[in-house]
């Protein structure tokens, strides 16, 4: 799925990883006018890290994509979302 996400207001913190065995994500705030632009494949993974901050304030974006699955109640969000058990 690829997916286009252009940041209006506000920030969100979020994690990005190179591929599955990077266990320690580095971390992009998304802040107003940010463009995400992600194409499909496993060198796109992204998410967030128990523990870790969240935003004060909030985000609000525009957002475009090619398919569903990686937003929290989607039909098929447990195909499309990885959930890696790194240790703590």
């Amino acid at each position: 799925m690829s997916e286009v996400s252009f940041s209006l207001s506000g920030e969100l913190p979020h994690w990005e990883y190179e591929n599955l065995k990077q266990e320690k994500g580095d971390i992009v705030v998304f802040k107003e006018a940010f463009l995400l632009d992600r194409r499909p494949g496993p060198a796109s993974m992204h998410g967030t890290e128990s523990a870790q901050p969240v935003s004060a304030v909030g985000r609000l974006s525009l957002s475009w994509r090619n398919g569903t699955g990686n937003f929290f109640g989607e039909p098929d969000f447990e195909t499309e979302t990885i959930t890696v058990p790194f240790k703590s």
